[in-house]
């Protein structure tokens, strides 16, 4: 039985993380029904936070005992759903992560998805520093595959020419490089110089995945939220006084709004998510009439319910020099208007901006048409995973 490993992002409470791990596994195990699949128990501790309680206050108080369920759901889905039963290796040392992978004595690993090929000058502003293990090595004896990675706001330009010789070396071991976004597939090819038939362009993995349905409706109506009418999932940093702007317009229109972000929101205007675990996050936006976020899963979620989406990007440190980000990709690959793309300096600049956008999104939104242009993107996932397999049944040829 060949064994699979999967190597992403598994610590944090953001439930779009755990549920991209997620998919992976899912995906792979269901191309490959008879290889063990598992998720690499890879948790860097210094940077694995948990969130935040304050325990002041009636408000606060609900809001903690939400959090803290949260937390325990969130460490229950790692063991249960992921299988992370073991003692999770938590180094940020590469050489010392690459042995422990390596001792493992996977057949083949996939490295991804997630932003785990992101790499900037300033290793404080990256989950783990460059190099790190999910470059793996050419002393890992397994197949390595990359399934939807993305290099987030790398910069290649800010890169010292050491780091390009490294990446370019660790970039030549992959067998396959399935890149999420554009920014990634343009660094493999032309900063790492990998043969463009080894890359492959496809999207998030959870896009290819059916999350299961939850209970949520029912707590959902605990908290007052009337089904039957409109409402808006907001999830935002609270930066630039975009989040006021944006409650004040949803106000007007006489929206519900429910919070969809990991913590919960100080506006008593808006309720807070009942939602408790990662599939109960997912089953939300089946609910909900828009979405504003600055996150890139809430846009994917919303894309998959067909909910239209307006993305606000929040933090520098999530766009590149020029301005790209993954919320503006996503937007870009769908290529109908599913959904809107702001920096959040424009909406601060003229709040009339988010006003229009939310006009012309609902006014022009074909929910029938955002359906339909989802098959390609898991058609794309499914050409990945043919070009897994040919490599796969290469290497049981050769067994046999």
């Amino acid at each position: 039985m060949r064994r699979i490993g999967i190597l992403t992002f598994v610590w944090g409470y953001n439930p779009g993380t755990l549920l991209q791990a997620d998919a992976v596994r899912i995906l792979f195990q269901r191309r490959f029904p008879d290889a063990q699949v598992s998720i690499i128990n890879y948790q860097p501790g210094a940077r694995r936070r948990k969130p935040s309680l304050n325990v002041f206050g009636m408000r606060n108080a609900r809001r903690t005992w939400q959090v803290f369920r949260q937390t325990r759901a969130f460490d229950q889905f790692r063991r249960g759903r992921l299988g992370l039963v073991s003692t999770p290796v938590r180094t940020h040392e590469y050489r010392a992560a690459l042995a422990s992978v390596i001792a493992e004595d996977f057949d083949a690993i996939v490295v991804g998805s997630d932003q785990v090929w992101e790499i900037t000058p300033d290793d404080r502003k990256v989950p783990v520093p460059f190099p790190n293990v999910f470059w793996l090595g050419p002393e890992v004896p397994a197949r390595k595959y990359a399934c939807a990675a993305s290099a987030g706001a790398t910069d290649t330009t800010l890169l010292p020419d050491p780091t390009r010789e490294q990446v370019r070396t660790l970039a030549a071991n992959f067998d396959l490089v399935g890149v999420r976004d554009e920014i990634t597939e343009s660094m493999m090819r032309d900063f790492a110089v990998v043969e463009a038939e080894r890359i492959v362009r496809m999207p998030d993995p959870t896009f290819g995945v059916d999350f299961p349905e939850t209970s949520i409706a029912a707590r959902l109506r605990t908290r007052g939220l009337d089904l039957e009418r409109p409402i808006v999932g907001v999830g935002l940093a609270d930066r630039l006084g975009i989040r006021r702007i944006v409650v004040e317009e949803l106000l007007s229109r006489d929206y519900q709004i429910l919070s969809i972000g990991q913590a919960p929101m100080r506006e008593r205007e808006v309720v807070d998510s009942p939602a408790i675990s990662p599939y109960e996050w997912a089953d939300v936006f089946r609910f909900l009439t828009l979405t504003i976020t600055d996150r890139f899963h809430a846009s994917v979620f919303s894309l998959k319910h067909a909910v239209p989406f307006i993305g606000i990007d929040l933090s520098p440190h999530r766009m590149t020099s020029g301005g790209a980000s993954k919320i503006e990709t996503l937007v870009k690959e769908i290529g109908i208007p599913a959904g809107l793309r702001f920096a959040g300096d424009e909406v601060a600049a003229d709040p009339t901006r988010l006003t229009k956008a939310i006009d012309s999104l609902l006014s022009d939104y074909d929910r029938k048409q955002v359906v339909e242009c989802q098959a390609p993107l898991r058609n794309r996932i499914e050409t990945y995973l043919d070009r897994v397999a040919q490599i796969e049944v290469g290497d049981s040829r050769t067994a046999a």
